[in-house]
This record gives structure tokens, sequence and C-alpha cells, in this order.
């Protein structure tokens, strides 16, 4: 009966071990996809280039993923996105090429972008503008990309520079700068108005920060 029992407990452990085996496996299989550099945008707008100067949808299509590749971006939308004209003939149109970018492309643009409409309500979003900060350090392995995220996290919480808070202590102060240098954290640098000293110790996320104009 031991002999039994053990054997069932080493059966246990290996297709215990085989299954965590698999779910790592199909995480990392994930990660790989999500963590893409791509450029939806300037992928279709290649696309467009090349069939305005006399390429085939198929020759134009190939050749916006060969310099995609060459210029050390992963393609990523698939040919059914490009629409078909009045006479049913493949464009170069394609709806809304950014909803096929990775999902840590879609990540930081949503990061910038929430930052940006915070300090230019109602403006029109200048997506191109964002694309330098897009792909600034962008993460090169799994480990990379999970750190990324992490920090992404920190700087979606950060109050836009330029806006006025109350902090405790320190009364009304103008944002300056968002301090990050590569940790999980980071701080504001802040101007208190009523000394004009510059503080950089409050940090992004704190409870006590109070925004103007808000209760």
């Amino acid at each position: 009966m031991p002999l039994i029992i053990a054997v069932v407990v080493i059966i246990f452990i290996f297709v215990k071990l085989h299954d965590d085996k698999k779910e790592l496996d199909k995480t990392s299989a994930i990660r790989e996809k999500d963590r893409r550099k791509t450029n939806a945008t300037m992928e279709r707008n290649l696309v467009d280039y090349y069939m305005k100067h006399g390429y085939s949808f198929d020759d134009a299509f190939r050749k916006s993923y060969e310099d995609m590749v060459a210029a050390g971006y992963e393609p990523c939308v698939p040919r059914s996105a490009y629409s078909k004209n009045a006479c049913g003939v493949q464009s170069s149109h394609c709806e809304n090429p950014r909803k096929y970018d990775s999902f840590l492309v879609q990540q930081r643009r949503d990061t910038i972008v929430h930052r940006w409409t915070k300090a230019h309500p109602g403006e029109p979003i200048p997506y191109e503008s964002f694309d330098i900060e897009i792909y600034q350090n962008f993460p090169r392995s799994e480990a990379q990309y999970l750190h990324d995220l992490k920090v992404q996290s920190v700087k979606s919480q950060a109050i836009p520079i330029g806006e006025y808070v109350i902090y405790p202590g320190l009364g009304t102060c103008e944002v300056l700068a968002h301090n990050y240098e590569g940790v999980l954290s980071g701080t504001y640098t802040l101007k208190v108005l009523s000394s004009g000293k510059v503080v950089s110790y409050v940090k992004i996320g704190d409870s006590k920060i109070s925004l103007q104009g808000k209760n």
C-alpha cells in the first residue's frame, strides 16, 4: 500500500510539473505577442505610398512588411484589414490601423493620450507626435516588458505637468516635472507658489495630493 501511494504521489507531481510548464509556455507566448514593437499607422501608410506609385496591392503589402522589418518593427496589419474599392479591387484603405498594434504599443499610447487629454481637454489628439515617446526605451525581453508595464502603470497616475495641486504642508504647487529614473515609483518636481521653493519628494499616487478645482 505505501508503495502504491508513493507511485501515485510521483505521478501527481509529474503531471503538476508538466501542467505548470505548459501554462508557463502559454503565458510566455502571449507575452511574446503582446510586447511586439509594431507601428500599424506607418505600415498602412507604406501600403498607401506604394500603391500611389504604381504597385499592385499584393506587391505594396509585401513591400510594406519588408520595410517594417528593415526599420526594426514587426508587421501587424493583416491583409484582411484592407478594404476593397467600389470596383472590388483591394485598396490601401484600412479603418483605424492602430487597433492592430501590439498590446504594449497600445498601452503606451493610451498612457500618453490620457496624460495629454488631461492637459488639453477638447483638443484633437496628435497621435503621430507621440511616436518618439511610445518607442523610447522599448523593451527587448520578457523581463523588460513586465518591468515596463509596471512603469507605465505609475505613469498613468501622474498629474500632467503644468497642473496645480494642493499638498499638506506645501499649499498650492505647480507640477514642473515627473521623475521616474527607471524605478517602479516616481515623484513630482513641484514649485511651491507661496515661497517659490522647488521640492521633489512628493510621490506620484500619494493620496494626500488634491487636484486644484476638484473636491
